[in-house]
């Protein structure tokens, strides 16, 4: 029998209210169009039977899905467990989350395959000694063996169950139960140690790790305008990969953490752009660029793009009124120790004589903005006319964006009518 081929006796008990349903509705479906075509006269037409053959097709489709929700190893599993003298005593399958559950049994052992949120496992159990106490097979591995890795992937839980399965009898012998579920009970104890341990004995050895060198943080966060890299949006570019070639790098709000970032270029305005890229976590990417790169002044056309597409963000929030996100957008407080917040940004629209911004898309008239290197070479302020209600008015929102390490610090110097 082939390894969970479409006999394997685990899969058909699985299916078999899903194959019936199957057929139930595909019957149903076959004589309405039979019943049809009679009616019709057109049941010798090539139509007729291209529409029956639909609905036969499908339902082989849905069947063959069907049949692939269990790994192949299920079917090693059905083949040992029948020379080992095991069968089947108990099947249950959970709706919510696809769950499992298979269970086989002698007098003296229980074997079990478990799908557990997407998880495969297989336990095994003394039945004769203690039924409610299951084993996994990394433990059982660890008994037999002496030790290895705490997971195991699925093929290798059933190889060492399958593989060692005569020993793990002669184990829960009557005369060897007892030393073996001592033993057992204090290699789980051991590996829960370990798991509590690993992840300092990790960050110990991440720490050690050396950054590559000759590479400088650019930007952290999500897919979006990059200011540092001249206000490019490198998401809206096609990476090419750098073949073999990865850097580690610290991670920036915590030094010990290191990180594989592959390197990439892409076409950029003046000719190809060298980056560094990976995600620190889920959507939350980092940018590394060579050292090289950093010398050069980002030019002004790309800042001017990049800030208005901070500026214009924040406009968005305020219309949709998500005046929390829009002053999250803003970094520090202005020169003056104001700390914009939602309520005073709408007294001043309100006191302008306005009820609500518009969003930056839909307003109409031109509006006006002018960039301007702050005297102290701190950063640039930037002011841009505010839309309301429907269009740009002459009400100016006047920002700074101060230079923040290798990005920029966003500040609302002021709101008022220039």
């Amino acid at each position: 029998m082939p390894n969970g081929g479409p006999h394997d006796p685990l899969r058909i008990r699985d299916n078999r209210r899903f194959l019936i349903i199957v057929a139930a509705l595909l019957g149903l479906v076959v004589v309405s169009i039979l019943w049809l075509s009679i009616a019709n006269g057109t049941l010798g037409r090539p139509a007729a039977w291209i529409t029956l053959t639909v609905p036969l097709v499908l339902m082989v489709l849905a069947i063959r899905a069907r049949l692939r929700t269990w790994p192949p190893e299920t079917g090693r599993i059905d083949e040992f467990t029948s020379w080992a003298g095991l069968k089947p005593t108990r099947h249950l399958v959970s709706g919510s989350f696809g769950d499992r559950l298979q269970e086989y049994a002698s007098p003296t052992l229980a074997l079990r395959v478990v799908r557990d949120r997407g998880q495969w496992s297989v336990d095994v159990c003394d039945r004769d000694g203690r039924p409610d106490e299951w084993y996994d097979a990394a433990l059982l591995r660890d008994l037999l063996d002496g030790g290895g890795s705490d997971v195991l992937a699925f093929p290798e839980q059933v190889a060492v169950v399958e593989r060692g399965w005569k020993e793990i009898a002669g184990r829960f012998s009557a005369d060897r139960r007892d030393e073996s579920h001592a033993r057992l009970a204090v290699l789980r104890k051991q590996r829960a140690r370990r798991r509590i341990l690993d992840p300092i004995s990790v960050a110990s050895a991440e720490a050690d790790r050396q950054v590559t060198p000759g590479w400088t943080f650019l930007y952290i966060g999500v897919e979006g305008v990059v200011p540092a890299m001249g206000g490019i949006d490198p998401w809206k570019h096609k990476w090419r990969s750098l073949p073999s070639v990865k850097i580690v790098v610290p991670h920036t709000s915590y030094p010990t953490q290191r990180h594989d970032f592959r390197v990439y270029e892409f076409d950029g305005p003046s000719g190809p752009v060298q980056f560094a890229a990976g995600e620190y976590s889920n959507g939350v990417w980092g940018i590394f660029v060579p050292e090289s790169n950093r010398s050069a002044e980002t030019p002004l056309p790309l800042l001017d793009d990049a800030f208005r597409a901070v500026v214009r963000r924040w406009f968005a929030a305020l219309a949709e009124h998500r005046g929390a996100d829009a002053c999250a957008l803003l970094h520090h407080p202005n020169s003056h120790g104001i700390t914009w917040t939602a309520s005073a940004i709408r007294k001043v629209i309100a006191d302008y004589g306005a009820r609500d911004v518009t969003p930056p898309d839909s307003a109409t008239g031109k509006p006006h903005s002018s960039l301007v290197a702050l005297a102290d070479g701190s950063g640039w302020s930037f002011d841009h006319d505010v839309p309301l209600d429907g269009a740009w008015s002459d009400l100016t929102a006047q920002f700074e964006f101060l230079r923040h390490g290798s990005d920029f610090a966003v500040v609302l110097h002021d709101l008022h009518v220039l």
